[in-house]
Formats: structure tokens, C-alpha cells, sequence
């Protein structure tokens, strides 16, 4: 599950940056492209006064630039920013993850891939990232809410193996949950021309949704399941 987190987060990191325009009227058109202009020149801090203007299009295009607006306004304001919080879920500096046999790979990327405890953000990446209609910007908002979560669970506890574990088993499971069920309709239902990753993302929750009861606390506790002790029918 690590690799296939790793792998949506680099597809995701490399097309939120790549956006275009082309099925737009021209006055939105205009005031798109002076969003983007705003974000690529703007600091994280004014990052989310950049799409003010465009807030109320509720276009795909819009909410492409509102997604990436959530991300660069908490410190991922590039590729760059992106691949440097990958290569911590794999060989994590002194004190910013956990290492060895006790530690989750998958909970380690939930532990690098958050926005601190600002859930506010978390709900705006959701809910901006699968209007976007981009099934890589839709996974890794979900990602980051989960991760989110976690980060709120684990506290100033250090991210050990053991308090990871115990974070992860300490969020909501109706939240958890929601962002699955959310993730997976806005991703899952057409996988015909689908990456592989996107596939085994997609696997990945529907195992979740098909060994639980369907609502959003059952398919949270059994994902949490899944995250602490990953054995069948949970994805290996």
C-alpha cells in the first residue's frame, strides 16, 4: 500500500502543477489564468486569496486551482515540495518518522502527507479536489484528510511505530470513513482508462466498502483495521 500511496502523490504532485484552460468561456478564461499567475508568484500564506475571484465558477477548472491553492497555502507549493515529503516516508530524518520492523509503511506516508491539524484544510482539499474531476487530485486530498486525522490523534507523542499505531486506531471511524466513501465515487467509477495506481488505489477502498457494512463508521473501523494490521482480506 506504501508504494501505490508514493506513486499517487507523484502523478498528483505533477499535474496539480500543469493545469490549462481550454474548454473555459474567455472572461473565465481571463480571470483563471490571473488565478494561476497569482499562485505561482504568491506566498503560502496568500495562496487562498488567489482564487477569491474564481470561488463561485464551480468549474472543474476552478476547483483544479482551488485544490492546488489548499496545498500550496500549507507549504507544497511545487514538485519539489512534493518529492522531498516522499523521500521522508522512505528514509524519515531523526525524529519525523518511524523506522524498522515495528513501523507501517502506510501509516509513515500518513504521518509525512498532512496538513498538521488543520482539518479546516483537509475538508477544503476534499471538497475541491474531487470537484476538480481529477481522480489523482481526488486521492491525494483523501490521503492528506486521513493523514490529518492521524496527525491530531498522535499529538506531541514522538511518531514511533507503537504511536503510530495508536493514533491510527484513535481516529473517528465515521470521518475516516467519509473520505472514502467520497473518494471512491469521485475516483472509482469508471476505471476503464484508469492507471494502475488509480486501480489499486480503487482496490484498495473497495475492499473497505465490501468487508463492512457500508456506512461510513463501519468502512472507517475496517479500514483503521487495515492500516494497523494489515493481513487478509486488507490489501498487502
Amino acid at each position: 500500500m506504501q508504494s501505490t500511496l508514493k506513486k499517487a502523490i507523484s502523478i498528483a504532485a505533477l499535474t496539480l502543477f500543469s493545469l490549462s484552460f481550454f474548454s473555459c468561456k474567455k472572461n473565465d478564461v481571463d480571470e483563471l489564468q490571473e488565478a494561476q499567475y497569482c499562485l505561482n508568484k504568491t506566498s503560502d500564506a496568500n495562496a487562498r486569496s488567489c482564487v477569491s475571484k474564481i470561488a463561485s465558477m464551480g468549474t472543474p477548472s476552478a476547483y483544479k486551482l482551488m485544490c492546488a491553492s489548499v496545498f500550496i497555502s500549507k507549504g507544497f507549493g511545487s514538485v519539489s515540495s512534493f518529492a522531498s515529503a516522499l523521500d521522508q516516508i522512505t528514509n524519515p530524518s531523526s525524529g519525523s518518522g518511524c523506522s524498522g520492523t515495528d513501523c507501517s509503511g502506510s501509516l509513515n506516508a500518513m504521518n509525512i502527507m498532512n496538513f498538521g491539524t488543520d482539518t479546516a484544510a483537509a475538508d477544503d482539499a476534499v471538497n475541491y479536489c474531487t470537484k476538480a474531476q481529477v481522480v489523482a487530485y481526488a486521492q491525494m486530498s483523501s490521503m492528506f484528510s486521513i493523514g490529518t486525522l492521524m496527525k491530531i490523534a498522535l499529538g506531541s507523542a514522538a511518531p514511533t511505530g507503537t504511536n503510530l499505531d495508536a493514533a491510527a486506531s484513535a481516529m473517528p471511524d465515521a470521518a475516516i470513513g467519509a473520505i472514502v466513501n467520497a473518494t471512491y465515487a469521485a475516483s472509482c467509477s469508471d476505471l476503464s482508462n484508469a492507471s494502475d495506481e488509480t486501480k489499486k488505489y480503487c482496490s484498495q477502498m473497495q475492499v473497505a466498502l465490501q468487508n463492512s457494512d457500508g456506512s461510513n463508521s463501519g468502512v472507517g473501523s475496517f479500514l483503521k483495521g487495515c492500516l494497523t494490521n494489515p493481513v487478509p482480506p486488507c490489501p498487502q
